[in-house]
């Protein structure tokens, strides 16, 4: 099972500004996972800038790419290639401009 929201662990951003959230995030078990706040980072996949909008947790281990991110990127999962394409990237113009950092607490 996937997630529908895009993830990342608090120790791999731990100088983050953080932007407040008002929503609850649940495991697939159906427990609470405990946010911090939300970011957006940016980043490149063999040299096309990209960027995601991220829920900060104590409570994951790894970055989590969910639904969200996949979706507004047009991405398409070649499961036997073991592959993701990603739409957005191929067309530059649709990308809007990295807004840099959100500003609010520390992680």
């Amino acid at each position: 099972m996937g997630c529908e929201r895009s993830l990342i662990p608090c120790k791999l951003v731990p100088k983050a500004k953080l932007k407040p959230i008002n929503f609850k995030m649940y495991a697939a078990n159906g427990t609470d996972i405990p946010i911090l706040g939300s970011m957006r980072l940016g980043f490149s996949i063999q040299g096309i800038n990209l960027y995601a909008d991220l829920v900060v947790s104590d409570d994951v281990e790894e970055i989590m790419l969910g639904i969200d991110w996949l979706t507004h990127n047009e991405c398409q999962w070649h499961f036997l290639e073991k592959e993701i394409e990603i739409k957005r990237a191929t067309d530059t113009a649709k990308e809007p401009p990295f807004l840099g950092w959100y500003k609010t607490r520390p992680c």
